[in-house]
């Protein structure tokens, strides 16, 4: 994908730490921004990993009983 081995360890490093929730708020945040993302998706392998619910600036904007979809604002 045109990624060092290193920086993909870098970038899963940080997806986990999202996902699991053990950034702060500010370094979510900025995980987010940095990576130009927009929207995030929570299915169920997602929840598998951690509870992203405590980041304030999620804000759902679509639910089923399979995934969230929240707006990063």
């Amino acid at each position: 994908q045109g990624f060092s081995k290193e920086q993909g360890k870098t970038m899963f490093r940080e997806r986990t730490a999202f996902f699991t929730a053990t950034m702060d708020e500010a370094c979510a945040r900025e995980y987010l921004r940095n990576n130009n993302v927009s929207y995030v998706y929570y299915g169920y392998q997602e929840r598998y990993v951690g509870d992203i619910t405590k980041y304030s600036f999620l804000t759902p904007v679509f639910t089923n009983s399979e995934v969230t979809i929240y707006q990063v604002k």
